[in-house]
């Protein structure tokens, strides 16, 4: 159990580096429902990883590269693995939140030490990119996550603006959303930070991002296999009807 004064401040932000820049970190119970609000007033599709294609074990960067996703990491998210989350308590500690729900088991990325960073370049630049945190521990602000977006991929190029985490309790499994967005696009990539002050653990799954256009949802890697097979079988009968003619 961790002791800490009571006292917190309720929502810490970082200032954005452009006008057009949004963080939606300050509402732990409907981060993402505003998020997902934002890319659909932007013109924008709202697209989802959830890691559970993903083979557990060591992160494989390009795993979703088909997607025009890439993916890097440092610390404890260089790994995947099927959890509900570290669980680490501490619900006598106020403030305590339920976020936005609890996680159930499922493919999670971390969740085993203390720090690192998680970085997710896209090959065309979105209007918005986030992620779950699960399990995030942060009163009185003292273990601050951030998430900060870059013009370019990997973290290069201009940085857009950053954006901190909530000052409160999210233990036991509870899922905090930390998403950030430009209303003129171009974002490269996003860079997800877990400092480990207080020695805190936490896993990240349902990486959510919005592209330019109205395509429909993305498929994950497993599902483009299925797709290969129907459109074959689509071209196929195609191709008998019309010998059918002659």
């Amino acid at each position: 159990m961790r002791l800490l004064p009571i006292a917190f401040a309720m929502v810490l932000t970082a200032v954005p580096a452009f006008s057009g820049i949004i963080g939606f970190v300050s509402n732990p119970t409907g981060n993402s429902t505003d998020f997902a609000n934002f890319v659909a007033t932007n013109g924008g599709t709202l697209n989802t990883i959830t890691f559970d294609t993903h083979p557990t074990g060591a992160l494989v960067p390009t795993f979703y590269s088909g997607l025009g996703v890439t993916l890097a990491g440092t610390g404890d998210f260089t790994s995947v693995q099927s959890s509900a989350g570290p669980a680490d308590g501490n619900t006598s500690t106020t403030p305590l939140s339920s976020g936005e729900g609890l996680h159930a088991v499922s493919n999670v990325v971390g969740g085993t030490v203390t720090t690192g960073t998680f970085t997710v370049s896209f090959a065309t630049p979105v209007l918005a990119a986030g992620i779950f945190i699960v399990d995030l521990w942060n009163p009185n602000s003292l273990d601050v996550d951030t998430i900060q977006a870059f013009s370019g991929v990997g973290g290069t190029g201009s940085s857009l603006g950053s954006f901190s985490a909530a000052a409160f309790n999210f233990q036991n499994n509870n899922k905090y959303f930390m998403g950030i967005g430009s209303t003129t696009g171009g974002i490269g990539s996003i860079v997800i930070t877990s400092p480990g002050t207080l020695s805190d653990r936490v896993a990240l799954d349902n990486l959510e991002f919005g592209t330019v256009g109205s395509s429909s949802s993305v498929p994950e890697p497993g599902t483009w296999s299925m797709l290969a097979i129907a459109t074959a079988a689509l071209v196929g009968r195609k191709v008998a009807s019309r010998s059918k003619l002659f």
